[in-house]
């Protein structure tokens, strides 16, 4: 297999034997000078799982994690039935220690009832839990609940702590739930909304926006461009008839404007032929109108491509995070067929304000690596200090290890994307009972804390369902020190600011 990399990286294989740590198989990573060293003061030897079993719900995902003001972590997400029903909204709280912290719920954990059938984006505001779910059936119907941390439904938000909101515009391929963010007392929701096919296709999905008093759950009446749909906006980039625009599951974030006020940018990504070449996007929208912001890249849009395999090429984002500096990180995965190889690549770009790439970034503002085997990207943050940026994806392997079951794993570049500074993966036991029983343990984000701790989230499988042909599975989160001495704070000691 032709395990290709760019040539800066190929380059720089010495300096990455040299300095990462890498996990061998079904164990975690071994004790050494690495950024990412398990903190062994965390859980069981940097690590715990989390379980919110019922006995009717056994399908548990983290969606997103947040430090809290004493120094634990709020891990949000679902439970979800392995026959059907709607979920709830499962959020767990960790003391420092990664223990469940007694004070919260049963055991360190609640299980809610959101009004939606799927949650798909979870975000926290003060003490305050907003949820988007996707009211399967009901087109693009999106409702957003809101939960105070003790569990009890927000007073007076929406109908009894709940909104549902509709767009109806006769596509068939909607889902307008992907990401949720609060910022300065307003919700914005986005993900795909579709309008008819233009060509006799199923529909056309474009870029759906959402806007809500964080209060009230009402729409926002000075939002959007659709008549008689306020707070809804939608924008269909088009760059192949009813190709449609896809928005990552991290895929949106706030930020302020050059000029002033705030926007919303928006990543994912578009075909650009019928033949399974798509390249990336960042949109950038006035946060206020929800019109499109034309001083940000091209007229409101930064498309990030890469060159073309021999018969397809694709740069798809997965995630975006700004940097302290105000700078925008996108990251996601790069499909090629360039030279006969077909394993995606981890896929970094950053871009300034205005929406230029930076052209000191990687090669021209972005960047690609081919870690291992079956590489998907989920998550991008910058560590504080020195600026260098983490990057979580699935593996089925990290070279020059073999192929195996699937595996968590974070790679850490330096600031100006020109070197890769560590690599490592780490997996999880299933119960074993039976072949079927495979972890597979997948990453879903990653942030570096305020002592410059890298904390991953995501989830393994325990426990095949036979009957239900489904996994019994549990989150996970993980979290890493900095104590190389090379690259933490240059005297072999952990990195703190």
């Amino acid at each position: 297999m032709n395990h290709r990399q760019n040539a800066l990286v190929r380059a720089l294989a010495l300096t990455v034997s040299l300095s990462a740590v890498t996990a061998q198989a079904g164990t975690l990573p071994a004790t050494g000078p690495s950024d990412f060293t398990l903190d062994p003061s965390f859980g069981t030897g940097g690590s715990t799982t989390l379980e919110f079993e019922n006995g009717v719900r056994q399908w548990d995902e983290p969606l997103a994690a947040f430090q809290d003001a004493d120094g634990g972590y709020w891990i949000a997400g679902f439970n979800r039935s392995a026959d059907g029903g709607d979920d709830a909204l499962a959020i767990a709280k960790l003391v420092a220690e990664g223990s469940p912290d007694a004070a919260v719920g049963d055991g360190g954990r609640l299980l809610l009832a959101p009004t939606g059938t799927e949650v798909r984006a979870v975000t926290k505001a003060g003490t305050r839990f907003y949820a988007a779910e996707a009211v399967l059936g009901r087109g693009a119907d999106v409702v957003v609940d809101c939960f105070e941390i003790s569990g009890a439904v927000c007073d007076g938000f929406g109908d009894g702590g709940h909104v549902q909101v509709a767009f109806d515009l006769g596509g068939s391929d909607d889902d307008v739930a992907a990401a949720i963010v609060v910022d300065d007392g307003a919700i914005y929701v986005a993900g795909n909304m579709s309008t008819p096919s233009a060509a006799g296709g199923a529909s056309n999905p474009g870029i759906g926006l959402i806007k809500l008093d964080a209060a009230t759950g009402s729409l926002d009446a000075a939002f959007g461009n659709l008549d008689g749909l306020p707070g809804r906006a939608l924008y269909q980039l088009d760059r192949v008839v009813d190709g449609g625009d896809y928005v990552a599951t991290n895929g949106l974030v706030v930020a302020d404007a050059p000029a002033g006020g705030r926007r919303l940018l928006v990543t994912g990504n578009t075909p650009t032929s019928n033949v399974g070449d798509a390249e990336g996007f960042v949109i950038a929208f006035d946060a206020a109108s929800g019109a499109l912001a034309d001083d940000f890249g091209d007229g409101g849009v930064r498309y990030l491509t890469l060159p073309p395999g021999d018969t397809f090429g694709e740069v798809l984002p997965t995630a975006i995070a700004l940097r302290h500096d105000g700078a925008v990180l996108v990251a996601g995965d790069y499909w090629h067929d360039i030279d006969g190889a077909v394993d995606p690549e981890v896929m970094l770009a950053e871009l300034g304000p205005d929406g230029t790439l930076a052209a000191d970034f990687g090669d021209g503002g972005l960047f690609h690596y081919l870690p291992g085997y079956r590489v998907e990207t989920l998550g991008v943050a910058e560590r504080p200090g020195s600026g260098d940026v983490v990057a979580t994806f699935m593996t089925a392997g990290l070279f020059p290890d073999d192929y195996t079951d699937y595996q968590q794993a974070l790679i850490q570049v330096d600031r100006r994307a020109h070197a890769v500074r560590a690599l490592t993966a780490i997996t999880f036991p299933s119960n074993g009972i039976d072949t079927a029983a495979r972890s597979r343990p997948a990453p879903q984000g990653v942030f570096v804390d305020e002592r410059n701790r890298t904390v991953l989230i995501g989830w393994r499988n325990w426990q095949y369902q036979p009957r239900q042909g489904l996994f019994n599975r549990d989150m996970t989160v993980a979290r890493f020190t900095a104590e190389d001495s090379l690259f933490a704070n240059g005297f072999g000691g952990a990195y703190a600011d």
